[in-house]
């Protein structure tokens, strides 16, 4: 099977466990944990992406999940200062996403997070990116979002377009998906746990 064969059979597959996990076809964290779990698995096989893991790493993937987090923190506000009702679409989303058990909190560090980050950021957009590093950027995150639809949130899709081309900004600017996976963990922290937006 050729790499572009491999990649849309990938996004389909993707496509297809994400549909499975947020249309409650089946147990959403069960479902989610499989699906990334074989995703990363396909990105490691893969491996277009670079891995390299030091102090520096991990501190710019801490302080860039802080400023993300403070983007949306600011975007919520501006967009309830403007009027849009999204108090009860959070409510909602957070309902449905949030951990609840503490298997949860664990699969979402060790497999989710990570996975996310190997597939979209470290196998789909080298994907896209042979002509450019921004068709890259822009395939990977319109694709990411493109999973997210399945949820029925709009506040959800939104929020991948803008983790997307954050996180896929990030992956060119460094080529080390430890500072991606550091930075999507410190988002989730802030966003689950220390300061939730709901």
């Amino acid at each position: 099977m050729t790499d572009k064969k491999n990649t849309v059979f990938a996004i389909l597959f993707a496509h297809l466990f994400l549909l499975l996990s947020f249309t409650k076809i089946l147990p959403f964290w069960p479902m989610f944990t499989v699906a990334l779990f074989i995703l990363s698995a396909l990105s490691i096989y893969k491996k277009r992406f670079s891995f390299r893991i030091n102090g520096a790493s991990v501190g710019l993937g801490i302080l860039t999940g802080i400023l993300l987090y403070l983007i949306f923190a600011i975007g919520k506000q501006i967009l309830l200062a403007i009027g849009l009702p999204v108090e009860e679409d959070l409510k909602e989303l957070y309902s449905f996403v949030s951990p609840t058990q503490i298997w949860h909190y664990i699969v979402l560090t060790l497999i989710i997070i990570p996975g996310e980050e190997l597939f979209w950021r470290g196998y789909i957009q080298p994907s896209f990116s042979e002509k450019s590093a921004w068709n890259g950027i822009i395939y990977a995150t319109l694709l990411y979002a493109s999973v997210h639809i399945y949820s029925g949130s709009t506040m959800l899709i939104l929020a991948a377009i803008v983790g997307g081309l954050y996180w896929g900004l990030i992956y060119v600017w460094k080529k080390n998906i430890v500072i991606n996976i550091v930075s999507h963990f410190t988002f989730n922290l802030f966003l689950l746990v220390i300061l939730p937006l709901n």
